[in-house]
């Protein structure tokens, strides 16, 4: 059996959410049965999408629901093989059985240098939301004129490229001046932050002073209300969302855009992905190979641990990310855990280790996204390597019982590996990870976190032709 973690709606939210309109719930799952495997949780999504869904598709006592990239730890299914990741729509949940019916692979030839979690970004449901929106929606064309708002999300900033791909002239806007300079890193021909003009209509009109040809909306508002005069004749609106409405307790009125949709023969859609889910497969495809080219680039604003879910969705609806914010599961536990890789001779598997908090090495097969080893019984671990990694857990185990700093620690832990650096053949440890999460804020009384009190992630990597080591 496995216990599962899983964040509830424990009220419906009035307004923007709050700490303690969420629960964080344990249940015992069943042991999978014939046609069924069982989930963990790798990486999860926070997205907008999840702010009005509560609303009408959701009960208090509900799981919230989400999308995540997971790993098959068991299987009953042929077609799910243990080890295989996965995208699954199975909430804010760290464990799930299900028997793969919504399951959807991540593409089979993902690239090594490509991170796992895009499959929730700009190579997953955001990265179609913002092709089919313009493709479909807007039938954009090259040499238009796209304007695309909260340009710095994890849909904007794939419209803007994608547009830009296209050999169309994007003007994006943002509200933070560190948002601004990534979209200028991004290639977007005019950006400003709409929070500190003095005029959001002069400011739209001075960045395309003949209009606009398409308008991707995301915040909706008074926004659009600005917008409208400006849309040049037979102009197309893709509207994705309204994030800037999502939390009024008081419906926004008016102006209204009749008018302009009239006169400007204007025309304005609302749309969701899963309307072409048939070519979902294709075109993620197509992503893929835009971003492997180099003409795709996403950042992401990745929070470590799940007991952080709350928090990280309230920051994205804050505005606090650039780029797609995604939840990292790995730092999830309190006390320090070790990771280690071991090359095993050529033909051989490759090892790969992980020391419980009891201190004894065991083949758990933790991992960073689980692509890279196979995990194996601990009798296979050579003895030098075993002893190393007992060595290195009681000094770990010290340092949590003496309470030191952390400076302290991460300065000892560093003579500690020099020491090993005598001890392990040269290229037999290609790579040693150190996990150090502070313990997770109390839900009852969770606040949007500093992103420091988060939790940290240090690691040590030992390259075989060379001595440095090199701490992220």
């Amino acid at each position: 059996m496995v216990v599962s973690k899983a964040w509830t709606l424990r009220q419906h939210f009035q307004g923007f959410p709050k700490a303690s309109d969420f629960h964080l719930r344990e249940e015992t799952l069943p042991q999978p049965k014939n046609g069924q495997v069982l989930l963990e949780a790798v990486f999860l999504s926070v997205d907008p999408y999840m702010r009005p869904y509560s609303q009408t598709m959701m009960k208090e006592g509900d799981v919230m629901i989400g999308s995540q990239v997971a790993k098959v730890i068991q299987s009953y299914n042929p077609s799910f093989p243990v080890g295989c990741h996965v995208v699954s729509d199975c909430g804010w949940r760290s464990h799930w059985v299900c028997d793969g019916a919504e399951l959807t692979p991540v593409l089979p030839d993902w690239p090594q240098d490509i991170p796992l979690s895009l499959a929730l970004g700009a190579i997953g449901m955001p990265g179609l939301t913002a092709l089919y929106g313009l493709e479909e929606v807007c039938e954009i064309k090259k040499g238009e004129t796209l304007l695309v708002n909260a340009a710095a999300g994890a849909v904007g900033s794939v419209v803007g490229q994608i547009a830009k791909i296209k050999g169309c002239r994007v003007v994006g806007c943002a509200g933070t001046d560190t948002k601004v300079s990534y979209l200028k890193e991004l290639g977007f021909d005019q950006v400003f932050n709409y929070k500190t003009v003095t005029s959001l209509e002069e400011s739209l009109r001075e960045a395309a002073p003949h209009g606009y040809d398409c308008y991707f909306e995301n915040v909706g508002g008074k926004f659009s209300s600005v917008v409208m005069p400006q849309m040049r004749e037979y102009g197309r609106i893709a509207v994705c969302g309204s994030i800037s409405m999502y939390n009024d307790t008081t419906p926004q009125t008016g102006p209204y855009v009749h008018t302009y949709m009239i006169f400007k023969q204007l025309r304005m859609e609302g749309f969701l992905c899963a309307r072409w889910k048939h070519k979902h497969q294709q075109s993620l495809r197509r992503l893929m190979a835009w971003m492997t080219e180099g003409k795709l680039r996403c950042n992401e604003h990745i929070t470590s641990g799940f007991n952080n879910m709350p928090a990280a969705f309230m920051g994205m609806l804050q505005g606090d990310n650039i780029g797609k914010a995604v939840v990292k599961t790995l730092e999830d536990c309190c006390s320090p855990s070790i990771f280690w890789w071991w090359d095993s001779p050529p033909g051989g598997v490759k090892v790969m280790e992980k020391l419980d908090d009891e201190g004894s090495p065991g083949a758990t097969g933790g991992e960073g996204d689980g692509r890279d080893a196979t995990p194996v019984h601990s009798t296979g671990t050579p003895d030098g390597i075993a002893a190393l990694g007992a060595m290195l857990q009681g000094f770990m185990l010290v340092q949590q019982q003496q309470q030191q700093s952390m400076q302290t620690m991460q300065q000892q832990m560093q003579q500690q590996i020099s020491q090993l650096q005598e001890e392990v053949q040269k290229g037999k440890t290609k790579q040693l990870c150190v996990v150090t999460p502070l313990p997770a804020a109390n839900p009852d009384t969770l606040t949007r976190p500093a992103p420091q009190s988060l939790g940290k992630l240090f690691i040590m990597q030992l390259f075989e032709d060379e001595d440095t080591i090199h701490n992220n």
